[in-house]
């Protein structure tokens, strides 16, 4: 479904630099409506928990509206990590996904940054495409990379990201690029490519998803994602702060 596809590049979404932390803790809040031909679709939420050495993160995506009377989409992670250098590291993945009647869920640990998937449920049969998660060792996973790319940020480092993720079974990268100016913010031109592990059918258009991320100020002296749109077969989808 087009809101599922366009979620998923952010989830995604090289480690990223942060903003400097807050000596005790910071609590980070985000809502997103996820609207499609110009109906509200979906929504999200990303909730983290910083301080000087530890993260927690926690996200959540599903349908609304009349989508959800056709089908009940539900996208649910978290993750739990250390703060290096100011850099986030991963130590646990979990992914709780439900699509009308299929569920899944999918658990990933980390050794010194290499993943190793310690549950998937139901069981997968491996397939040749698949990535060895322990070749993985400068990816982060889905949790981590979308907080990375929609954190706020000074404007002279707005546009200047890549962050390279490992769900389990593929590798894929986020890259945010090409700052214009926008108003008082920046429009910023994105793409989310699929690297490997994928089969030959989600590899149209060479596996790169089109997207732009439009930056505002948030009256704190930093720029915020106001929206992301996502370019698919199935037309535009618009992810919009509240």
């Amino acid at each position: 479904m087009p809101m599922q596809i366009a979620f998923r590049p952010m989830l995604v979404a090289a480690l990223a630099l942060l903003p400097a932390l807050a000596s005790a803790q910071e609590r980070i809040s985000q809502r997103y409506d996820v609207v499609y031909l110009g109906i509200r679709a979906g929504e999200a939420a990303f909730e983290a928990l910083l301080t000087d050495t530890r993260y927690s993160l926690a996200g959540q995506l599903r349908s609304t509206g009349l989508l959800r009377a056709l089908v009940n989409v539900a996208y649910t992670v978290k993750a739990v990590g250390r703060v290096a250098n100011g850099r986030l590291v991963p130590e646990r993945y979990e992914e709780d996904e439900r699509y009308g009647k299929r569920v899944g869920e999918r658990v990933i640990e980390y050794s010194n940054g290499v993943p190793r998937v310690v549950r998937h449920d139901p069981p997968r049969k491996p397939q040749p495409t698949d990535v060895d998660p322990a070749t993985q060792g400068d990816a982060v996973d889905p949790a981590t990379a979308v907080f990375l790319a929609l954190r706020d940020v000074p404007r002279e480092e707005a546009c200047r990201f890549s962050v390279t993720l490992f769900d389990g079974v593929r590798r894929s990268r986020l890259v945010i690029v090409r700052p214009e100016p926008e108003g008082d913010g920046l429009r910023c031109t994105a793409q989310y490519q699929r690297l490997a592990g994928y089969r030959e059918w989600e590899l149209e258009n060479g596996g790169i998803t089109p997207m732009t991320f439009h930056y505002r100020p948030n009256g704190s002296g930093m720029l915020e994602v106001a929206e992301v749109r996502v370019s698919t077969s199935y037309g535009t989808v618009h992810v919009k702060r509240r």
